[in-house]
């Protein structure tokens, strides 16, 4: 049975389906990389682009058509493109050059080699990411300049959130990403994928006991979900006229 999260408004219903849920790592605090950010690989390059489509590094790495491992053949006709969030690396000094490591946590698959995903559901995109492509997105030498780590989406059926939110986070968190199962791969934002602070977790699923992890970077300011979205739309000069004072969360029963 799938979660239904209801977001009621006062003349407005959304009822998105929430089926699969990601939990997205802290991003360097130099260049914050969110989602829709793409990694494509081709002619032996690998280049990292931001958001906005920046490009912010060009290097190389084992990914197909990525330059490194793999024959000219493969690196001209091969075509890779992943949506990643780039993180502070632990080991920006492991190759013997002066650049830093780029450290890149995977979560969703554009293309692999010569084959596009993006017409796909996301719940196949995760079956194909998560347990074909993991193996070799994650291959590296220790003399590498990019790292890949593809990160593990979880059901939002009841047990498996309980037994998920339960446990410590195995990295520090900046958030947790909500998928619908059948959205496609398209730029720009959706309904169908959401995200929450840690700490707000509780708020939209009172049935669930989270690890203390999940709260102890709760603001001093913060009231809850609501006035947080006010909070910051005002502060950036676009109150909202979607979330009206008398917005109510609907939340569905254990």
């Amino acid at each position: 049975m799938n979660w239904l999260l209801t977001v009621q408004y006062s003349y407005q219903v959304l009822t998105p389906r929430l089926s699969r849920v990601h939990f997205r790592p802290i991003v360097t605090s130099t260049i914050r990389l969110l989602r829709y950010t793409a990694i494509p690989i081709l002619c032996g390059c690998t280049d990292v682009f931001s958001r906005t489509g920046r490009l912010l590094f060009h290097t190389k790495s084992q990914l197909p058509g990525g330059g490194l491992g793999q024959s000219e053949h493969h690196n001209s006709s091969y075509c890779t493109m992943l949506d990643c969030i780039l993180c502070p690396s632990n080991e920006s000094k492991r190759n013997e050059s002066s650049e830093e490591v780029l450290d890149l946590k995977v979560l969703d698959l554009i293309r692999f080699r010569t084959t596009g995903y993006t017409m796909l559901p996301f719940r196949e995109r995760c079956d194909w990411l998560e347990n074909y492509w993991r193996e070799q997105i994650e291959a590296n030498d220790h003399q590498d300049p990019v790292r890949f780590e593809v990160i593990r989406s979880h059901s939002c059926e009841m047990e498996s959130m309980r037994r998920v939110l339960s446990e410590q986070p195995k990295f520090p968190l900046d958030g947790v990403l909500f998928y619908h199962t059948d959205v496609m791969y398209e730029p720009g934002p959706t309904p169908l994928v959401g995200w929450l602070k840690p700490y707000m977790i509780p708020e939209w699923f009172p049935q669930i006991r989270v690890h203390e992890a999940y709260l102890k970077d709760i603001p001093m300011e913060y009231t809850d979900y609501l006035n947080e979205i006010r909070q910051q739309e005002t502060e950036k000069g676009n109150p909202s006229k979607c979330v009206p004072p008398d917005a109510s969360v609907i939340l569905p029963n254990s």
